[in-house]
């Protein structure tokens, strides 16, 4: 039987395993795109974007998981219900 925090911790990974998909694509890109001469670098800013919405919502989400399942932890979810 799995613990309570586990599905939360599973989308958080998922979400994580997302971005660094996202991320690899520029990337590597932006690496053939220079040895090709192309124009990599004109989506770059919407992914760049992307990345950190999913930034945010990760974080969210962990201090969430953490207030929420972490007995000593409660203040976080004070933190963030007024930030």
């Amino acid at each position: 039987m799995g613990r309570v925090i586990d599905p939360g911790l599973e989308e958080l990974s998922a979400t994580l395993h997302r971005t660094g998909e996202l991320a690899r694509h520029p990337i590597s890109a932006a690496l053939l795109e220079s040895l090709e001469g192309g124009e990599a670098y004109k989506e770059v800013p919407d992914i760049a974007d992307a990345l950190v919405a999913m930034d945010d919502h990760m974080r969210d989400e962990a201090v969430k998981l953490m207030a929420r399942y972490q007995p000593l932890a409660t203040d976080l979810l004070n933190n963030k219900v007024f930030t």
